[in-house]
């Protein structure tokens, strides 16, 4: 495929020092998963998303790069499945095409989200876009988002 990895339907995903570079799509593609934990990961220059979780009950990022993909550097998507938790912690979003991180739900729903020591600069539309109605709470702490094209979108 055009991705990085493509992995669906996966119960428990643990990736670990990978580095997802010059993908002709997503440089990591998950899909109808349960949780998806990423680690110490540089997802750089891909044709679309740097990291697309749609459908995926419980992410997490934590030292994760994103920048100079197409699209998001982060992207995760309630469609089908509802996403109880999305962490993110330690990482770094940076000019990307259009968002740093983009969360939606469409039509299912986002639960919590979870942003710690989050760096999303320089990215061609938001740094931090959150266009979920119904999270139940969200939380930014030690967080920069800076020289970004658009405002943040928070709910």
């Amino acid at each position: 495929g055009d991705d990085g990895i493509d992995l669906v339907g996966i119960n428990s995903i643990d990736i670990d020092h990978v580095t997802l570079h010059g993908n002709a799509d997503e440089g990591l593609e998950i899909d109808d998963s349960d949780t998806l934990r990423l680690n110490h990961a540089t997802v750089s220059n891909n044709a679309d998303d740097g990291v697309d979780a749609d459908d995926t009950r419980e992410i997490l990022l934590n030292l994760v790069t994103a920048t100079g993909n197409a699209s998001n550097g982060f992207q995760a998507e309630a469609q089908d499945f509802e996403t109880e938790l999305i962490t993110v912690v330690n990482s770094l979003f940076a000019e990307n095409g259009e968002d740093g991180i983009q969360i939606r739900e469409d039509p299912s729903e986002v639960g919590d989200v979870i942003l710690k020591s989050v760096v999303a600069r320089d990215n061609a539309k938001r740094g931090l876009d959150i266009a979920a109605d119904t999270v139940t709470q969200t939380r930014v702490s030690s967080g920069i988002a800076e020289g970004n094209g658009e405002a943040d979108l928070l709910p």
